[in-house]
Protein backbone atom coordinates (compact mmCIF):
# COMPACT_ATOMS: atom_id res chain seq x y z
CA UNK A 1 0.00 0.00 0.00
CA UNK A 2 2.81 2.43 0.75
CA UNK A 3 3.89 2.46 -2.88
CA UNK A 4 0.50 3.34 -4.35
CA UNK A 5 1.31 7.06 -4.38
CA UNK A 6 4.52 6.47 -6.32
CA UNK A 7 2.80 4.09 -8.73
CA UNK A 8 -0.02 6.61 -9.25
CA UNK A 9 2.37 9.47 -10.00
CA UNK A 10 4.48 7.37 -12.36
CA UNK A 11 1.47 6.11 -14.31
CA UNK A 12 0.05 9.61 -14.69
CA UNK A 13 3.43 11.08 -15.65
CA UNK A 14 4.16 8.31 -18.15
CA UNK A 15 1.45 9.61 -20.47
CA UNK A 16 2.98 13.08 -20.54
CA UNK A 17 6.63 12.03 -20.74
CA UNK A 18 5.98 9.72 -23.71
CA UNK A 19 3.90 12.42 -25.43
CA UNK A 20 6.67 14.98 -24.82
CA UNK A 21 9.33 12.68 -26.26
CA UNK A 22 7.19 12.06 -29.35
CA UNK A 23 6.70 15.82 -29.79
CA UNK A 24 10.43 16.34 -29.44
CA UNK A 25 11.09 13.69 -32.09
CA UNK A 26 8.67 15.46 -34.47
CA UNK A 27 9.32 19.05 -33.42
CA UNK A 28 8.39 20.60 -36.76
CA UNK A 29 5.18 18.57 -36.95
CA UNK A 30 4.22 19.71 -33.47
CA UNK A 31 4.95 23.33 -34.40
CA UNK A 32 2.73 22.91 -37.46
CA UNK A 33 -0.07 21.40 -35.40
CA UNK A 34 0.03 24.20 -32.82
CA UNK A 35 0.09 26.74 -35.66
CA UNK A 36 -2.98 25.11 -37.18
CA UNK A 37 -4.76 25.59 -33.85
CA UNK A 38 -3.95 29.30 -33.96
CA UNK A 39 -1.43 29.17 -31.13
CA UNK A 40 0.77 32.28 -31.29
CA UNK A 41 4.55 31.80 -31.40
CA UNK A 42 4.09 28.09 -32.05
CA UNK A 43 7.81 27.29 -31.91
CA UNK A 44 8.21 28.79 -28.44
CA UNK A 45 4.98 27.19 -27.26
CA UNK A 46 6.15 23.81 -28.58
CA UNK A 47 9.25 24.11 -26.39
CA UNK A 48 7.05 25.04 -23.41
CA UNK A 49 4.76 22.07 -24.05
CA UNK A 50 7.69 19.66 -24.34
CA UNK A 51 9.25 21.01 -21.13
CA UNK A 52 5.98 20.63 -19.25
CA UNK A 53 5.39 17.14 -20.58
CA UNK A 54 8.90 15.84 -19.94
CA UNK A 55 10.40 17.89 -17.11
CA UNK A 56 7.36 18.82 -15.02
CA UNK A 57 5.74 15.40 -15.41
CA UNK A 58 9.07 13.76 -14.58
CA UNK A 59 9.34 15.83 -11.42
CA UNK A 60 5.75 14.93 -10.54
CA UNK A 61 6.61 11.23 -11.02
CA UNK A 62 9.46 11.37 -8.53
CA UNK A 63 7.33 13.32 -6.05
CA UNK A 64 9.15 16.64 -6.26
CA UNK A 65 6.79 19.43 -5.14
CA UNK A 66 3.73 17.34 -5.94
CA UNK A 67 1.29 20.21 -5.43
CA UNK A 68 3.16 22.63 -7.70
CA UNK A 69 4.00 20.13 -10.43
CA UNK A 70 0.53 18.63 -10.22
CA UNK A 71 -1.01 22.09 -10.48
CA UNK A 72 1.03 22.84 -13.59
CA UNK A 73 -0.08 19.55 -15.13
CA UNK A 74 -3.73 20.34 -14.35
CA UNK A 75 -3.46 23.79 -15.96
CA UNK A 76 -1.72 22.23 -18.96
CA UNK A 77 -4.52 19.67 -19.36
CA UNK A 78 -7.19 22.37 -19.16
CA UNK A 79 -5.51 24.53 -21.80
CA UNK A 80 -4.78 21.56 -24.08
CA UNK A 81 -8.37 20.33 -23.78
CA UNK A 82 -9.83 23.74 -24.56
CA UNK A 83 -7.54 24.07 -27.60
CA UNK A 84 -8.00 20.64 -29.10
CA UNK A 85 -11.34 19.16 -28.01
CA UNK A 86 -13.84 21.97 -28.25
CA UNK A 87 -16.46 20.24 -30.40
CA UNK A 88 -18.36 17.86 -28.13
CA UNK A 89 -20.76 16.97 -30.94
CA UNK A 90 -17.80 14.88 -32.14
CA UNK A 91 -17.77 11.73 -29.98
CA UNK A 92 -13.98 11.41 -30.16
CA UNK A 93 -13.52 14.95 -28.81
CA UNK A 94 -15.99 14.28 -26.04
CA UNK A 95 -14.22 11.06 -25.00
CA UNK A 96 -10.80 12.77 -25.14
CA UNK A 97 -12.13 15.58 -22.95
CA UNK A 98 -13.60 13.15 -20.45
CA UNK A 99 -10.29 11.25 -20.38
CA UNK A 100 -8.52 14.52 -19.61
CA UNK A 101 -11.00 15.25 -16.83
CA UNK A 102 -10.28 11.80 -15.38
CA UNK A 103 -6.54 12.50 -15.46
CA UNK A 104 -7.18 15.76 -13.61
CA UNK A 105 -9.04 13.69 -11.03
CA UNK A 106 -6.01 11.43 -10.63
CA UNK A 107 -3.67 14.38 -10.22
CA UNK A 108 -6.02 15.91 -7.64
CA UNK A 109 -6.03 12.62 -5.74
CA UNK A 110 -2.23 12.68 -5.62
CA UNK A 111 -2.21 16.31 -4.48
CA UNK A 112 -4.81 15.60 -1.80
CA UNK A 113 -2.39 13.11 -0.27
CA UNK A 114 0.55 15.50 -0.24
CA UNK A 115 2.11 15.63 3.20
CA UNK A 116 4.25 18.75 2.92
CA UNK A 117 1.81 20.75 5.03
CA UNK A 118 1.98 23.72 2.64
CA UNK A 119 -0.43 22.59 -0.05
CA UNK A 120 -3.81 24.31 0.09
CA UNK A 121 -5.46 21.32 -1.62
CA UNK A 122 -3.91 18.67 0.64
CA UNK A 123 -6.14 16.83 3.07
CA UNK A 124 -3.10 15.99 5.21
CA UNK A 125 -1.11 18.24 7.50
CA UNK A 126 2.64 18.11 8.10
Amino acid sequence: MKYLGVISRVLIALLFVVAGILKLMDFSGTVGYLSSLGVPQAEIMTVVVILIEIVVAGLFAIGYKKCATGGIIILFIIVATLLTNRDWSNAVNMIQSLKNIAIIGGVLAVISNCDCGKCPMSTKSA
